[in-house]
């Protein structure tokens, strides 16, 4: 592994397309998680201290470089980067927010040269999140049919305190935040170094331990995953995707 110091903004700011791995769950913070988040940026943002910073703990990555692109995949830390990037395009919806800030909020967050999008979340989740951006430019009130849920309301509550708090406080402490970059080389395994890594934020499931055990060991992640986790689990996630771990326990009972 390759661990160093580093600003979350120079680290999103690069020229790279990121994205989360199917063994992963979907983006799962409640209100209580990024509020906090959000709250300890604008604490830190109100201190006029150029020095200061705001440590968010580890992120953990694989990078791959193809034909000159950036391609990196995110192990561990999509909770924390998709808070922070719905976080920018709040602000970017301000109708007071001067163009330049605007713009600089796009290349350090959202989008590479002002035109592609820099994170990619897994499917539900992801175009949650594509309908957020693309409303950035757009006075209409962002509309997401049938994607997830759980992005949806925290876009809402975000988007909340961001037009109750001001615009130079939350501006400043993202500029703050600081974490320890890891990035695994070829032997590191990424299924393991997820699990043993996700001590905080939300603890995993046991259906999330058991998904990330069923595809660590299989050469057809993708196709396991699309043709039979995932539909199962989008029906959970209709109701209450905790008995997801209710069913797998009797599910297992009936058939061992």
């Amino acid at each position: 592994m390759e661990a160093s110091y580093e600003y979350f903004f120079k680290f999103m700011g690069q020229d790279a397309k990121m994205e989360i791995p199917i063994f992963q769950r979907a983006y799962s913070w409640k209100k209580e998680q990024y509020e906090e988040l959000i709250n300890d940026i604008i604490k830190i943002g109100k201190n006029k201290d150029d020095d200061e910073t705001y440590f968010i703990g580890s992120i953990v990555f694989k990078e791959k470089i193809k034909n000159g692109k950036i391609k990196i995949t995110i192990i561990d830390g999509q909770q924390r980067i998709t808070t922070l990037v719905i976080l920018a395009c709040c602000l970017c919806k301000l109708k007071n927010i001067e163009e330049e800030e605007k713009n600089d909020l796009i290349n350090k967050f959202i989008k590479t040269n002002g035109k592609t999008v820099k994170l990619n979340l897994k499917e539900k989740d992801n175009g949650a999140l594509q309908k957020i951006i693309n409303s950035i430019n757009s006075d209409m009130d962002c509309k997401f049919d049938k994607d997830s849920i759980i992005i949806e309301n925290a876009y809402e509550n975000i988007n909340k305190i961001v037009k109750k708090e001001k615009f130079e406080n939350i501006k400043n402490g993202l500029n703050k935040i600081c974490f320890v970059s890891i990035k695994l080389n070829d032997n590191d395994e990424p299924q393991l170094i997820f699990e043993s890594l996700n001590s905080t934020g939300k603890n995993l499931s046991n259906s999330d331990l058991i998904r990330n055990y069923i595809l660590m060991n299989s050469e057809k992640k993708e196709d396991l995953y699309k043709k039979y986790w995932e539909p199962i689990e989008i029906e959970f996630r209709k109701n209450n995707i905790n008995d997801f771990d209710t069913f797998i326990f009797n599910y297992l009972i009936i058939k061992r």
